[in-house]
């Protein structure tokens, strides 16, 4: 059982070298499983280190191009134009680019609930988070709802998952009981919500006792990437047996405090690695928000300003580049690189200072936007594809290249073949669907096409908006009501009704 303390010894180099593609229809095995995706094995738990251990009742599988490991790493409120691969320039990210470069990478992908509970239940399950009862932030996930860890369990693979869960149904960190995790019951090291990432701590066993790093004051991405190593490790001691483990960290979201004080929660020298004297801001960023500011008639004030709130944004990714080239060196060092699929996602994006705002919520580019990414070297050709997708994609995607069967439930797509043999992608959609809240004053519907942009706000129709991402990829011109855009508006807005209709909206 690994050691949640020890520092792994794991190092070397990642490789980067782009490999060719070639198919592999015909050659995956088939998989079952019941209507909910679970097993029928039961958790057994142990005392040691804190690390539960389920029992072996899952059907045996060898790992190899028929049944490749998983390892998705999901970074917390990382917006796509954070990274320079995808044309941020206050910083540069060599190692996400690296990684983006070497992966079939999606230049159009939206989170289809941009707030942490929705997105992350949408990424589960494959269905809009209305479908769940995951609207809204802090809500369960369902016990009984299929997930991804569920699937490839049925298909023979033991789940892991690290850090931040956030489907626990409460408002507050803590032990997440294991029937509701999703799944994620061979391995865990997690906790419900919260971004204290010095002092951290974490639950897994079902008692009440917390792990922690050693030392204390360990930046949490990096203890949480030493417990994958350690992961890693250990499933490279039986590698006939395929894995899939998520990396779940915390950062670039920012802590619970308003106002923002980073330095609370980032390592003094990530923060004087930013310069945040020159930097570049998004044209949307008005001038008044950049520096210290106060908002009498918004009951609003800011002792800091987007500069300060970018610093230490921009130093929570400059400390993931290290963990993510851990972790990818991890997996060169154990010999499991061509074997494992890496997928590269987060929830959400961040507002930080555009239009006004911080945080996220809404349906404009900086909080909807996301990386994604799937590497798998010989068989996923490097390249960037600009299909409109989001993370309910993800379990029908991943489940097919696992060897699972088509998948026939659920609002997601399988990208799988379009990621292995270059297939259209089917359904008839000409982008990709957003929905906020199911029920109050808040809800939102958007569609998001590679040009436009269409939205409602129900109940407030003088706060819906039509954009041109082609003439305004900034969306400071709101196109809806134009007559000069009415057709367009009336199209987007009979395809946005079938997304809604289609995915069964309560709101309707």
């Amino acid at each position: 059982m690994p050691d949640p303390t020890r520092r792994s010894v794991l190092i070397g180099t990642a490789g980067l070298a782009a490999c060719a593609s070639e198919s592999i229809r015909g050659r995956r095995g088939g998989g079952g499983t019941d209507d909910s995706g679970a097993t029928d094995s039961p958790s057994t738990e142990t005392g040691l280190t804190g690390l539960e251990t389920a029992d072996t009742a899952m059907p045996h599988t060898a790992v190899g191009r028929d049944r490749p490991n998983v390892l998705l790493v999901f970074p917390d409120q990382l917006r796509a134009m954070a990274l320079s691969a995808l044309g941020e320039t206050n910083i540069l990210t060599p190692v996400h680019d690296a990684l983006w470069r070497q992966s079939a990478a999606f230049t159009e992908a939206v989170t289809p609930g941009p707030v942490c509970t929705p997105a992350r239940a949408a990424l589960w399950t494959g269905w809009y988070p209305y479908a769940t009862g995951t609207s809204e932030n802090d809500t369960a996930l369902p016990t009984d709802a299929p997930t991804l860890a569920k699937e490839l369990r049925s298909l023979g693979y033991t789940t892991g998952y690290i850090g931040k869960w956030h489907l626990g149904g409460a408002r507050q960190s803590g032990l997440i009981p294991p029937e509701r995790r999703g799944g994620f019951v061979d391995w865990f090291a997690g906790h419900n919500m919260g971004h204290d990432y010095i002092g951290s701590r974490y639950w897994s066993d079902g008692s009440a006792e917390a792990l922690r790093p050693d030392p204390p004051e360990t930046w949490e991405p990096t203890w949480q990437t030493t417990l994958a190593l350690d992961y890693l490790e250990q499933r490279a001691r039986e590698p006939e047996q395929p894995w899939f483990l998520v990396v779940s960290w915390g950062p670039p979201h920012p802590n619970g405090n308003w106002p923002v004080d980073w330095t609370t929660d980032v390592p003094a020298e990530l923060m004087q690695r930013v310069d945040g004297s020159s930097f570049s801001f998004r044209p949307n960023v008005p001038e008044w928000i950049k520096e210290p500011n106060r908002r009498p008639e918004l009951g609003y004030a800011d002792p800091h300003g987007a500069r300060r709130f970018l610093v230490g944004y921009y130093a929570c990714i400059l400390g993931l580049e290290a963990e993510l080239q851990r972790l990818l060196d991890g997996l060169e060092a154990l010999s499991q690189r061509d074997d494992t699929i890496v997928v590269f996602a987060s929830d959400h994006g961040e507002m930080a200072g555009s239009h006004g705002r911080y945080k996220k919520g809404n349906w404009l580019e900086e909080s909807v936007r996301i990386p994604l990414s799937f590497r798998w070297p010989g068989m996923i050709a490097p390249r960037e594809l600009d299909t409109p997708t989001t993370l309910v994609d993800v379990l029908p995607t991943v489940r097919s290249l696992c060897g699972g069967d088509p998948w026939t439930i659920g609002h997601g797509r399988d990208l799988s073949g379009l990621l292995v043999d270059g297939e259209s992608v089917g359904g008839g959609w000409t982008g990709s669907y957003i929905a906020r809240k199911e029920s109050g004053p808040n809800q939102r519907r958007a569609l998001r096409t590679s040009r436009w942009k269409y939205g409602e706000a129900l109940g407030y129709p003088e706060l819906n908006a039509l954009f041109d991402l082609e003439a305004d990829p900034y969306e400071r011109i709101n196109l809806y009501g134009d007559p000069d855009y009415a057709e367009v508006q009336a199209e987007l807005a009979a395809e946005l009704l079938a997304r809604r209709v289609a995915t069964d909206d309560p709101s309707l």
